[in-house]
Protein backbone atom coordinates (compact mmCIF):
# COMPACT_ATOMS: atom_id res chain seq x y z
CA UNK A 1 0.00 0.00 0.00
CA UNK A 2 1.20 3.42 -0.75
CA UNK A 3 1.99 5.74 2.09
CA UNK A 4 0.80 9.02 2.24
CA UNK A 5 1.17 11.50 4.61
CA UNK A 6 -0.72 15.25 5.00
CA UNK A 7 0.65 18.87 5.71
CA UNK A 8 -1.39 20.66 8.03
CA UNK A 9 -2.14 23.59 9.14
CA UNK A 10 -4.65 23.78 12.56
CA UNK A 11 -7.24 26.35 12.37
CA UNK A 12 -9.52 26.43 15.76
CA UNK A 13 -7.83 22.81 16.93
CA UNK A 14 -9.33 21.04 13.16
CA UNK A 15 -6.44 20.16 10.64
CA UNK A 16 -6.35 21.83 7.30
CA UNK A 17 -4.45 20.46 4.22
CA UNK A 18 -1.94 22.15 2.72
CA UNK A 19 -0.36 19.42 0.64
CA UNK A 20 -0.17 16.13 1.13
CA UNK A 21 2.68 13.05 0.07
CA UNK A 22 2.02 10.04 -1.58
CA UNK A 23 5.10 7.85 -1.94
CA UNK A 24 4.60 5.00 -4.79
CA UNK A 25 4.86 1.81 -3.45
CA UNK A 26 4.73 0.00 -6.74
CA UNK A 27 3.82 -0.24 -10.81
CA UNK A 28 6.50 1.34 -13.07
CA UNK A 29 7.98 3.82 -10.59
CA UNK A 30 7.89 2.56 -7.14
CA UNK A 31 9.70 5.36 -4.66
CA UNK A 32 8.44 8.04 -6.23
CA UNK A 33 6.36 11.15 -4.56
CA UNK A 34 3.50 12.95 -5.71
CA UNK A 35 3.07 16.14 -3.84
CA UNK A 36 -0.86 17.21 -4.25
CA UNK A 37 -1.55 20.57 -3.18
CA UNK A 38 -4.49 21.85 -1.51
CA UNK A 39 -5.17 24.43 -4.84
CA UNK A 40 -6.59 27.39 -5.32
CA UNK A 41 -10.00 27.30 -6.74
CA UNK A 42 -8.84 29.52 -9.55
CA UNK A 43 -5.57 30.10 -11.35
CA UNK A 44 -5.08 33.55 -11.85
CA UNK A 45 -1.52 34.40 -13.91
CA UNK A 46 -0.74 37.27 -12.04
CA UNK A 47 -1.02 35.08 -8.89
CA UNK A 48 0.99 32.55 -10.11
CA UNK A 49 5.03 33.56 -10.25
CA UNK A 50 7.08 31.14 -12.21
CA UNK A 51 4.38 29.71 -14.68
CA UNK A 52 2.80 32.64 -16.04
CA UNK A 53 4.10 32.13 -19.36
CA UNK A 54 2.49 29.08 -19.92
CA UNK A 55 -0.75 29.66 -18.31
CA UNK A 56 -4.13 30.69 -20.02
CA UNK A 57 -4.67 34.76 -20.32
CA UNK A 58 -8.21 34.78 -17.97
CA UNK A 59 -9.14 33.05 -14.35
CA UNK A 60 -9.81 29.60 -14.95
CA UNK A 61 -10.86 26.79 -12.39
CA UNK A 62 -8.85 24.67 -11.61
CA UNK A 63 -9.08 20.51 -10.96
CA UNK A 64 -6.04 19.76 -9.44
CA UNK A 65 -2.15 20.69 -9.02
CA UNK A 66 0.20 18.64 -7.99
CA UNK A 67 4.21 17.99 -7.71
CA UNK A 68 5.61 14.05 -8.99
CA UNK A 69 9.05 13.56 -7.70
CA UNK A 70 10.94 10.66 -10.02
CA UNK A 71 13.74 8.95 -9.36
CA UNK A 72 14.44 9.43 -12.78
CA UNK A 73 16.86 5.95 -12.64
CA UNK A 74 17.45 6.03 -16.55
CA UNK A 75 18.87 9.85 -16.36
CA UNK A 76 21.87 10.16 -18.34
CA UNK A 77 23.10 13.27 -16.34
CA UNK A 78 22.40 11.66 -13.45
CA UNK A 79 19.58 14.19 -12.48
CA UNK A 80 15.86 13.92 -10.42
CA UNK A 81 13.00 15.23 -12.81
CA UNK A 82 10.42 17.35 -10.58
CA UNK A 83 7.45 17.61 -12.59
CA UNK A 84 4.91 19.99 -11.96
CA UNK A 85 0.91 20.00 -13.04
CA UNK A 86 -1.90 22.04 -13.13
CA UNK A 87 -5.51 20.59 -13.92
CA UNK A 88 -8.54 22.67 -15.38
CA UNK A 89 -11.86 21.79 -14.80
CA UNK A 90 -13.18 23.25 -18.50
CA UNK A 91 -10.95 20.31 -19.58
CA UNK A 92 -8.41 22.66 -21.23
CA UNK A 93 -4.82 21.64 -22.06
CA UNK A 94 -2.57 20.71 -18.73
CA UNK A 95 0.23 22.41 -18.08
CA UNK A 96 3.57 21.01 -17.20
CA UNK A 97 6.19 22.63 -16.31
CA UNK A 98 10.13 20.88 -15.22
CA UNK A 99 12.62 21.16 -13.12
CA UNK A 100 15.68 18.66 -13.57
CA UNK A 101 18.27 18.86 -10.37
CA UNK A 102 21.53 17.05 -9.33
CA UNK A 103 20.06 18.02 -5.58
CA UNK A 104 19.42 14.65 -4.72
CA UNK A 105 22.10 11.92 -5.96
CA UNK A 106 24.94 13.96 -5.24
CA UNK A 107 25.13 13.15 -1.83
CA UNK A 108 26.27 17.19 -1.51
CA UNK A 109 23.32 17.72 1.56
CA UNK A 110 21.79 20.40 -0.62
CA UNK A 111 17.63 20.45 -1.44
CA UNK A 112 15.98 21.42 -4.89
CA UNK A 113 12.86 24.05 -4.28
CA UNK A 114 9.14 22.63 -5.56
CA UNK A 115 7.44 25.96 -4.76
CA UNK A 116 7.01 28.73 -2.44
CA UNK A 117 3.48 30.43 -1.49
CA UNK A 118 1.54 32.48 0.64
CA UNK A 119 -1.90 30.76 1.61
CA UNK A 120 -5.05 32.12 1.52
CA UNK A 121 -7.63 31.89 4.83
CA UNK A 122 -7.31 27.93 5.74
CA UNK A 123 -10.40 28.72 7.76
CA UNK A 124 -12.59 27.43 4.68
CA UNK A 125 -14.19 24.34 4.75
CA UNK A 126 -12.43 23.26 1.12
CA UNK A 127 -8.85 22.91 2.92
CA UNK A 128 -10.70 20.36 5.65
CA UNK A 129 -7.93 17.54 6.19
CA UNK A 130 -9.48 13.95 6.31
CA UNK A 131 -10.73 12.43 9.24
CA UNK A 132 -8.05 9.98 11.65
CA UNK A 133 -4.64 11.41 10.19
CA UNK A 134 -1.76 9.31 10.78
CA UNK A 135 1.47 10.99 12.07
CA UNK A 136 0.78 14.16 9.78
CA UNK A 137 3.08 16.79 9.14
CA UNK A 138 2.05 19.42 11.84
CA UNK A 139 2.96 23.09 11.07
CA UNK A 140 0.60 23.79 14.01
CA UNK A 141 -2.32 26.15 15.24
CA UNK A 142 -3.14 29.62 13.74
CA UNK A 143 -5.67 32.19 13.82
CA UNK A 144 -6.11 33.34 9.82
CA UNK A 145 -7.35 36.57 11.36
CA UNK A 146 -4.42 37.43 12.89
CA UNK A 147 -2.00 36.25 11.02
CA UNK A 148 -0.70 34.99 6.81
CA UNK A 149 1.16 31.81 6.41
CA UNK A 150 3.71 31.62 4.47
CA UNK A 151 5.80 28.82 3.33
CA UNK A 152 8.74 27.09 0.90
CA UNK A 153 8.68 23.49 0.23
CA UNK A 154 11.60 21.62 -0.61
CA UNK A 155 13.43 17.88 -1.73
CA UNK A 156 16.27 16.29 -0.89
CA UNK A 157 18.15 13.00 -0.33
CA UNK A 158 17.05 10.76 2.56
CA UNK A 159 19.86 11.37 4.50
CA UNK A 160 20.18 15.01 3.99
CA UNK A 161 20.07 17.67 7.02
CA UNK A 162 18.02 20.25 7.07
CA UNK A 163 20.88 22.25 9.40
CA UNK A 164 20.84 26.12 9.65
CA UNK A 165 20.56 28.53 12.66
CA UNK A 166 17.43 28.62 14.54
CA UNK A 167 16.11 32.18 14.04
CA UNK A 168 12.98 33.78 15.33
CA UNK A 169 11.15 34.74 11.39
CA UNK A 170 10.77 30.89 10.60
CA UNK A 171 10.57 27.38 11.76
CA UNK A 172 11.29 23.87 9.66
CA UNK A 173 10.18 20.61 9.13
CA UNK A 174 11.17 17.30 7.76
CA UNK A 175 9.90 14.08 6.38
CA UNK A 176 12.25 11.27 5.44
CA UNK A 177 11.14 8.57 2.90
CA UNK A 178 12.50 5.75 1.36
CA UNK A 179 14.68 7.75 -1.55
CA UNK A 180 13.59 11.52 -0.51
CA UNK A 181 13.05 13.87 2.11
CA UNK A 182 10.85 16.69 1.86
CA UNK A 183 11.30 20.08 3.97
CA UNK A 184 8.82 22.72 4.56
CA UNK A 185 10.35 26.10 5.51
CA UNK A 186 7.22 28.25 7.12
CA UNK A 187 6.62 31.66 8.87
CA UNK A 188 3.71 34.20 9.82
CA UNK A 189 2.86 37.65 9.16
CA UNK A 190 0.68 39.80 11.94
CA UNK A 191 -1.57 40.68 8.61
CA UNK A 192 -4.94 38.84 8.64
CA UNK A 193 -5.52 36.07 6.00
CA UNK A 194 -7.82 36.63 2.67
CA UNK A 195 -9.15 35.02 0.04
CA UNK A 196 -5.72 35.23 -2.11
CA UNK A 197 -2.97 33.23 -2.33
CA UNK A 198 0.24 33.61 -4.28
CA UNK A 199 2.05 30.67 -5.61
CA UNK A 200 6.20 30.41 -7.54
CA UNK A 201 8.02 27.51 -8.60
CA UNK A 202 11.26 26.70 -10.19
CA UNK A 203 11.59 24.93 -13.77
CA UNK A 204 14.41 24.71 -15.46
CA UNK A 205 15.39 23.19 -19.45
CA UNK A 206 16.23 20.19 -20.11
CA UNK A 207 19.82 19.85 -20.45
CA UNK A 208 19.77 18.11 -24.03
CA UNK A 209 18.80 21.29 -25.31
CA UNK A 210 21.32 24.27 -23.42
CA UNK A 211 23.55 25.46 -26.03
CA UNK A 212 27.27 25.03 -25.34
CA UNK A 213 28.33 28.55 -24.67
CA UNK A 214 25.31 28.86 -22.23
CA UNK A 215 26.10 25.51 -20.12
CA UNK A 216 28.11 27.85 -17.86
CA UNK A 217 25.79 30.20 -17.02
CA UNK A 218 22.71 27.79 -17.08
CA UNK A 219 23.99 24.69 -15.22
CA UNK A 220 24.42 26.08 -11.80
CA UNK A 221 20.56 26.32 -11.54
CA UNK A 222 20.47 22.36 -11.65
CA UNK A 223 22.78 22.53 -8.61
CA UNK A 224 20.18 22.91 -6.04
CA UNK A 225 20.87 25.27 -2.84
CA UNK A 226 22.13 24.43 0.75
CA UNK A 227 19.67 24.60 3.66
CA UNK A 228 20.96 27.77 4.36
CA UNK A 229 20.69 29.31 0.64
CA UNK A 230 17.07 28.14 0.90
CA UNK A 231 15.83 29.56 3.34
CA UNK A 232 17.13 33.25 2.40
CA UNK A 233 16.10 32.33 -0.85
CA UNK A 234 12.45 31.84 1.10
CA UNK A 235 13.25 35.58 2.63
CA UNK A 236 13.24 36.84 -0.47
CA UNK A 237 10.01 35.25 -1.75
CA UNK A 238 7.91 35.93 1.02
CA UNK A 239 8.60 39.85 1.10
CA UNK A 240 8.01 40.19 -2.26
CA UNK A 241 5.08 37.90 -1.58
CA UNK A 242 3.84 40.17 1.06
CA UNK A 243 4.77 43.36 -0.90
CA UNK A 244 2.18 42.82 -4.12
CA UNK A 245 -0.51 41.69 -1.25
CA UNK A 246 -0.01 45.15 0.79
CA UNK A 247 0.36 46.95 -2.59
CA UNK A 248 -3.13 45.13 -4.08
CA UNK A 249 -4.98 45.73 -0.21
CA UNK A 250 -3.82 49.36 -0.57
CA UNK A 251 -5.44 50.07 -3.57
CA UNK A 252 -8.64 47.99 -2.52
CA UNK A 253 -9.28 49.31 0.83
CA UNK A 254 -6.96 52.84 0.68
CA UNK A 255 -8.55 53.80 3.82
CA UNK A 256 -6.26 51.13 5.76
CA UNK A 257 -3.33 52.03 3.77
CA UNK A 258 -1.50 53.15 7.01
CA UNK A 259 -2.83 49.48 8.73
CA UNK A 260 -1.56 48.22 5.76
CA UNK A 261 1.96 49.59 6.17
CA UNK A 262 2.20 48.73 9.54
CA UNK A 263 1.99 45.04 8.91
CA UNK A 264 4.69 45.14 6.85
CA UNK A 265 6.67 46.83 9.51
CA UNK A 266 5.81 43.81 11.84
CA UNK A 267 8.20 41.49 9.42
CA UNK A 268 7.90 37.81 9.77
CA UNK A 269 7.39 35.64 12.99
CA UNK A 270 7.90 31.50 13.13
CA UNK A 271 5.14 31.22 15.60
CA UNK A 272 1.90 33.19 14.74
CA UNK A 273 1.51 36.41 16.94
CA UNK A 274 -1.32 36.35 19.42
CA UNK A 275 -3.82 39.68 19.51
CA UNK A 276 -1.61 41.10 22.80
CA UNK A 277 1.36 40.44 20.76
CA UNK A 278 0.39 42.25 17.50
CA UNK A 279 -0.56 45.23 19.84
CA UNK A 280 2.80 45.60 21.62
CA UNK A 281 4.16 45.61 18.02
CA UNK A 282 2.27 48.20 17.29
CA UNK A 283 3.48 49.88 20.92
CA UNK A 284 7.04 49.43 19.96
CA UNK A 285 6.64 50.91 17.09
CA UNK A 286 5.32 54.05 17.99
CA UNK A 287 7.69 54.87 20.58
CA UNK A 288 10.29 54.31 17.71
CA UNK A 289 8.90 56.87 15.76
CA UNK A 290 8.61 59.68 18.75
Amino acid sequence: MARKDYCVIRVDGIPRKLFSVEERSGGKSPGDLIVSLAHAEQFHPSDNMGVCSFAPDEAAAIKGQKYSVHRSLKSEHGVNTLKHTLLFADGRPEVTTRTMTFAVKRGEGKFAGLYTAVRPNMREDRYSAPGQLANPIDLGEYDPKLGQLFLSVCVGAPDAKFDVPKSPDFRVVQRRYEHFSVVVVFSFSAEPSDERGLLAHFHTPDPNEIERELQPVVMPLYEGLGALDFVNQFRVYRLQFMMEKAQANMQRYPKLADTISNFLAYGFFGTPRSRAQILELERRRQNLQV
